[in-house]
């Protein structure tokens, strides 16, 4: 296990790795489950059968070899495997974390794995972890270390595919796009806001009108905190 983590240390994060990360924070799943004696952990992607397309290009980007689970609504990728979670899984999320409240369900996970596979705590103590893992009390308690400093578009995209929504208002004459989450990670959706104003620039095909209203005049104050517009709410 530890000449895998040593192997990893120039571990390379892709664009796609990016897109992974921001996807996780929406709708991965991090948990522990029993099969006999053993102990599993696992990360999983549960979509909406019409989503198949996103499931298949995980399973593509992350080289695994395992089947798709179909089911009669939906389709879901569980990744369990010991050496996928140490040579691909832990390295992605060690070197571009998390930016909401998952990161320490991650984190959590993560040391819990580690404690199993060097056997240096009890599968009982470790099971009790399988409920720490949805306990948002317990979890809030945790020290918040979140960083948004390496906020990037790929996140981004990879956050909306998960949490975002496209609407048209006709009251307010717009195209917006929406990012619901759970107050504690306000701080994500005011990170993303901030990055899209700063590095979103219109382009070259970019009608005029739109334009306009695109471009933040130079000194213009930021939102407060809370205020999100057309970036989330």
């Amino acid at each position: 296990m530890m000449n895998s983590m040593k192997m990893n240390k120039n571990f390379m994060i892709t664009p796609f790795h990016q897109w992974l990360v921001g996807f996780t924070d929406g709708d991965g799943s991090f948990y522990i489950k029993k099969h006999g004696k053993a102990l599993t952990f696992t990360l999983a992607y549960h979509l909406v059968k019409d989503d198949i397309m996103c499931i298949q290009n995980i399973k593509k980007g992350l080289k695994l070899d395992q089947n798709i689970e179909m089911r009669p609504k939906s389709v879901m990728l569980s990744i369990i495997k010991q050496s996928v979670i140490i040579d691909t899984i832990i390295p992605i999320f060690d070197h571009y974390s998390l930016m909401t409240k998952k990161s320490n369900v991650y984190n959590l996970w993560r040391e819990s794995f580690f404690h199993y596979i060097n056997r240096s705590q009890s599968k009982k103590k470790l099971w009790e972890i399988k409920y720490k893992l949805n306990d948002s009390k317990f979890l809030q308690e945790l020290p918040d270390i979140t960083n948004f400093n390496h906020m990037s578009t790929e996140y981004i995209v990879g956050f909306l595919e998960a949490e975002g929504s496209f609407v048209l208002s006709n009251s307010r004459n717009a195209c917006l796009f929406y990012i619901s989450q759970h107050e504690d990670s306000i701080y994500t959706l005011i990170a993303i806001k901030n990055y899209i104003e700063k590095n979103w620039k219109p382009i070259n095909s970019t009608p005029k009108l739109v334009n306009k209203y695109l471009v933040v005049p130079p000194g213009a104050p930021q939102a407060p905190q809370g205020t999100f517009g057309a970036a989330g709410r």
